[in-house]
């Protein structure tokens, strides 16, 4: 055979096969060099080698295409394919979600785990429905209070000028049955905002605090696990559909077995962090049991003024069937 058909044929067969290769366009609030970027990197390596370089990520890390809300809108006219999102992120496509995200809610981990098994087959439909694939979950760990000033009561929690996440429903709720004032901001926001005196407090697991580097602008740690943040990572059902075929089942199962690696290193480097930024400088502030007591009960409060709006009340009392001793 003349070469120059050689060659022809094997340049058609390299446009066809290219023609079938996808990148997904995915995006974080999370930094580079974080846990869950780290983890992102190793799906994009392992998508490539299973896939033969036919699917991989195009990620963009640290808030570079804005807050979870302008990541969301992104993906809804195609400009982004897919996003690890917060629970507050997850809450503004299927409200319900927010449910896992309660005040106290959990004792533990094995809590949290629990409670995920048992509704993920749910929230899975739920947001299909809304034209998402929930590839894995992405926990984000027990969320604290790190401020500029020692935190220990209801009332240094009134006094203080608190981050609240802009549209959250949830946490604006616990502000105002708690009676504190929030000052409203997007997670980019936050820190220029510590550093100004804008804010003097902002919640956070602690592996979170350090990533976006908001520890270095706050003094205190309140020892007292106020929530546990959720999180996933969600795909656009039309994206979705332009991953060829053959290799959705791979990229489904990868996604899946690493979104279980990462929620171990989560729940553990959460830990970590606590104790170096401890270690660093953060000092701890106790909160004693009776104020402790206080709080959590007021928190049921949060759970009923929720319940027929954020999420149903059946949903509610499944979830603490599931947590019931």
């Amino acid at each position: 055979m003349n070469r120059k058909y050689v060659f022809l044929i094997l340049f058609l067969v390299s446009m066809s096969l290219n023609a079938f290769a996808f990148d997904i366009k995915i995006a974080s609030l999370a930094p580079e060099g974080s846990t869950w970027m780290n983890e992102l990197r190793a799906i994009d390596v392992d998508l490539k080698k299973a896939t033969a370089g036919q699917v991989g990520l195009q990620i963009y890390p640290g808030g570079s295409m804005g807050d979870e809300q302008d990541v969301l809108r992104k993906i809804q006219i195609g400009q982004l394919h897919a996003a690890g999102v917060t629970g507050r992120g997850l809450g503004m496509i299927l409200p319900e979600i927010r449910v896992m995200e309660l005040p106290f809610l959990y004792r533990d981990h094995t809590d949290v785990t629990k409670v995920r098994n048992a509704l993920s087959s749910r929230f899975s439909e739920g947001f299909k429905k809304k034209g998402f694939v929930l590839l894995g979950w992405a926990e984000n760990g027990f969320v604290y209070i790190f401020s500029q000033k020692p935190m220990s009561t209801e009332a240094d929690l009134k006094k203080g000028k608190m981050w609240l996440w802009v549209g959250d429903p949830l946490v604006a709720k616990m502000y105002e049955i708690f009676g504190i004032t929030p000052v409203p901001l997007t997670v980019p926001d936050v820190l220029t905002s510590l550093q100004t005196g804008l804010v003097n407090a902002a919640y956070a697991p602690p592996l979170a605090a350090a990533a976006l580097q908001w520890f270095t602008s706050t003094s205190y740690v309140t020892n007292l696990p106020l929530a546990h943040a959720t999180g996933a990572i969600i795909m656009s059902n039309a994206a979705w559909e332009k991953v060829p075929a053959t290799h959705r089942g791979v990229v489904l199962k990868t996604f899946q077995s690493h979104a279980g690696k990462l929620n171990d290193l989560i729940q553990k480097d959460n830990e970590k962090a606590l104790e170096v930024l401890v270690g660093s400088g953060i000092k701890k502030v106790s909160v004693s049991p009776e104020e402790a007591s206080r709080i959590r009960e007021r928190s049921l409060q949060v759970w009923e003024a929720m319940a027929g709006h954020l999420y149903s009340k059946e949903l509610l009392g499944d979830v603490q069937k599931v947590l019931k001793p």
